[in-house]
């Protein structure tokens, strides 16, 4: 379920982005306990920059864990 913690390319762009927000935002993912997905929430000051950060992060975790 928590494979995203595994892989040290999504491991790093997460440690990344929290050091970016310097403690002026947060980064929760979450697995899903039912079906095979997981739901990436990003809180900060500028939303359009989280939601894109958002999204980036779902792609990355998409494009490594399928």
């Amino acid at each position: 379920k928590k494979l995203f913690l595994e892989d040290m390319v999504i491991s790093q762009s997460i440690l990344g982005l929290e050091s970016e927000f310097e403690g002026k935002g947060r980064i929760l993912i979450r697995p899903s306990g039912t079906e095979p997905l997981v739901r990436v929430m990003i809180e900060g000051e500028n939303e359009f920059e989280i939601r894109q950060k958002a999204l980036d992060l779902s792609k990355l975790i998409e494009s490594r864990l399928g």
